[in-house]
């Protein structure tokens, strides 16, 4: 006999059934020879400084109320670069554009966050449990320590670290003896010292380098730590490769991250998925103060739209796990997930009353969605947690010099940046 209520009967027969096929990975552009590649990028290159000179000097200056005004929004997305515009500045490589982690680190600093993975319920229930196991706690940090027996103190190294947010949290808990702490902004840099100097928190170096050329020096740290960042760098394999040349003999490289389609190209049925759970949720836990509007579907920008607006957003994602399973083989992969979460709950999840038992029970509806179309095989995790021992040492001189000669990633990303990757 079903104990189901009449409203959930309802909600139930209100839900159209759906098929859904596995998703295809998506096939790597790496046909063309390497030794062509530095020649031919220097020329595309040059031939679009060229082009967009002559067109810059033959047009008449714009009025001044046609740029749009985004001051309202900083957390959305601006449009897609215009075709004519040249992008000189390919994915992942340093540019002139104003210092966007800087703002975003001291908003997060002031405001939080409003992804995913800023819900404490979803992270604590749904997240951990399939990293950690059993946890005790609610710090990422102090989880990983106790999961995976990483010894407390020693010398960590944070790279790009943002406003490091976590990497206080750990050092308030004294998980490490002393941290040397990297990020490309020193907006963000500038940040970190303050918080740091604010708590009383003497343990961390904060410094300012490009991770993507960063030469560390051999076997220095006890723990590598990257939170979120490894999805934003483009020389993963010399990257990979400076990470194990610097961890101590018994030394662990851990690396939370985003590994789903580089630059947010999701296909078709997964975002026709998103928007079918989002229907299924009333407005008013579906309004975006972002964009000041009921959220219905996660918008899908085009690869130009990412070079021109933050070239190092997810430039290489779907391409973090070769890497690091190719420069430390014992590693340990635990996904959790976030294939529909991270996409319907964006800018929207804050909307959820943890004491509501409504409320509750469309997150747990969505959850477990996702959970058995993962199962299933229909969808792949999008993020990661990883557990990297340090490599060997026949792997780590190999990696080092497939670092140092990467030039199938910097064909790849040439490809990319012409649509074709």
């Amino acid at each position: 006999m079903s104990t189901a209520t009449p409203q959930q009967t309802t909600r139930r027969a209100a839900r159209p059934q759906q098929h859904w096929k596995p998703e295809r990975p998506p096939g790597l552009s790496h046909v063309l020879l390497d030794g062509l590649h530095n020649g031919a990028r220097a020329l595309v290159r040059r031939a679009k400084r060229r082009v967009a000179l002559a067109v810059a000097r033959s047009r008449p200056p714009a009025a001044a109320s046609a740029a749009p005004n985004h001051s309202e929004s900083p957390a959305a997305a601006p449009p897609a670069a215009p075709d004519d515009v040249a992008l000189d500045t390919p994915p992942g490589e340093p540019s002139d554009k104003p210092d966007l982690w800087g703002e975003m680190a001291d908003r997060l600093a002031n405001c939080g966050g409003l992804g995913w993975l800023d819900n404490p319920w979803i992270v604590e229930n749904y997240v951990f449990p399939q990293i950690f196991g059993t946890t005790t706690c609610d710090r990422w940090g102090e989880n990983a320590v106790r999961a995976f027996g990483v010894p407390l103190g020693g010398r960590w190294l944070s790279l790009a670290c943002g406003g490091a947010g976590l990497e206080l949290q750990m050092a308030e808990r004294g998980l490490f003896a002393s941290m040397v702490a990297v990020d490309i902004s020193t907006g963000a840099i500038e940040v970190g010292r303050r918080e740091a100097a604010s708590r009383g928190l003497t343990q961390i170096d904060f410094q300012q380098a490009d991770v993507n050329t960063i030469s560390l020096p051999a076997e220095s740290y006890d723990v590598v730590f990257m939170n979120m960042s490894l999805h934003h760098i483009s020389a993963l394999e010399r990257v990979a490769a400076q990470i194990n040349k610097t961890l101590r003999p018994g030394g662990v490289f851990l690396a939370n991250e985003f590994v789903g389609p580089s630059q947010f190209q999701y296909p078709d049925q997964r975002l026709e998925m998103v928007r079918h759970r989002l229907s299924l949720l009333p407005e008013r836990l579906r309004w975006n103060p972002i964009a000041k509007e009921i959220k219905r579907e996660y918008p899908r920008y085009p690869r130009r739209h990412w070079v021109a607006y933050d070239p190092t957003e997810s430039v290489r994602s779907d391409e973090i796990p070769r890497v690091l399973q190719r420069n430390f083989p014992a590693l340990r992969r635990y996904d959790y997930g976030g294939s529909i979460l991270n996409l319907a709950l964006e800018n929207i999840h804050h909307n959820f009353d943890l004491t509501s038992s409504e409320d509750m029970a469309y997150l747990r509806d969505l959850i477990e969605f996702e959970r058995s179309m993962i199962r299933s095989g229909i969808l792949s995790s999008d993020f990661a947690y990883f557990v990297c021992p340090r490599g060997p040492r026949f792997v780590r001189l190999r990696e080092r010099v497939r670092g140092r000669f990467d030039v199938r990633h910097r064909l790849t990303m040439t490809l990319r940046r012409h649509g074709l990757g």
